[in-house]
This record gives C-alpha cells, structure tokens and sequence, in this order.
C-alpha cells in the first residue's frame, strides 16, 4: 500500500475458501521479517514468537512459511506466505518448492505492474496525441498509415477512419 508498514493480500485463504483482500499492518508479524529479504518459517509456536499478532491467536495458526518477492534490483515487493494450524515440519524439498512459486508469482507480479504501467504510459501519450496543435502522422516500414491525430484530420479535411491502415 502507499501505506509504510502496511500490506494488502492479492489472494488470501483461510479454511480452504479465498476471501477478499485484506490489509494490515506488518509490525510485529511474521511477514515482517520476509520484508527484510529472507525466507522466514516457523514449524510450529509461532505465536509464541509474534505475541502481539492477533491473527495468529484468532485463527489457530502454529506454523509459518513466507517467501519474499523481489523486483528485478532485488527490492522486496511483497511475499507468498502458508500458515497453519499444524505444525509444518522444515523440510528442504517442501521450502525448495514454495520457493519455485514464489518466484513464479513474483514474476507474475512484476509482469502485471508493467503492463499497467505500459497502459498508464499509453493513455498519456494518445492525451498528448490528441491535443496537439500539429498534425502527427505515424508511417509503419510498409508506410501504411497507424496513427492520424485530430490536427491532422484538420489540417488534411479527412477522418482518421478512412485514412488509416492506408498507404501514405
């Protein structure tokens, strides 16, 4: 969140049902020490490590496993984390495996950001497209019309409509 310390879930379950995003605050939590870059888990009392954690206590969790995600300088963007309400033994092949699809999610992660942030970009430039006071006339290597904005549909008295996909 633009939140410091504060978290929102992407997906959470809880009792074999998914639930809506939820946000919290990450003092104090296990999640905390994975935002410091590392793997954290917990086989079993690991409440007893987070007294202050409500959610621990309200749910019966004894065990943790968390995982960070990082973006492509190495900075955490976020974890995958299991908890349970038995312990979870520590077992090489097990974490070896929850780390594959935390890498996994954390790509995808990064993939949907940049999309959004290519979407983001788009929008502005068609806005700069549209309100300038020139005529702008994008040629592919075929020189086929792709982009006719409004100035040069004034300037040439023709819509882009009949104009575009066309040769130049």
């Amino acid at each position: 969140t633009d939140v410091p310390g504060q978290v929102r879930t992407l997906a959470f379950w809880n009792a074999g049902k998914q639930l809506g995003s939820i946000e919290y605050a990450l003092k104090g939590t296990p999640c905390e020490e994975v935002y410091d870059g590392e793997p954290c888990h917990y086989a079993d009392n690991v409440k007893e490590s987070f007294p202050q954690d409500p959610t621990l206590d309200r749910l019966g969790i004894r065990s943790y496993l968390g995982v960070p995600f990082a973006d492509i300088e190495g900075r955490v963007i976020g974890h995958l984390a299991v908890a349970d309400v038995k312990p979870m033994p520590d077992e090489p092949i097990g974490t070896s495996i929850f780390k594959i699809f935390a890498a996994r999610a954390a790509a995808e992660l990064r993939r949907t950001r940049a999309e959004a942030n290519l979407a983001e970009s788009e929008t502005r430039l068609s806005g700069v497209l549209r309100s300038a006071m020139d005529a702008i006339i994008l040629l592919d290597s075929d020189l086929t019309i792709r982009l006719f904005n409004p100035a040069a549909e004034r300037i040439f008295r023709c819509e882009a409509g009949h104009v575009l996909g066309s040769s130049f």
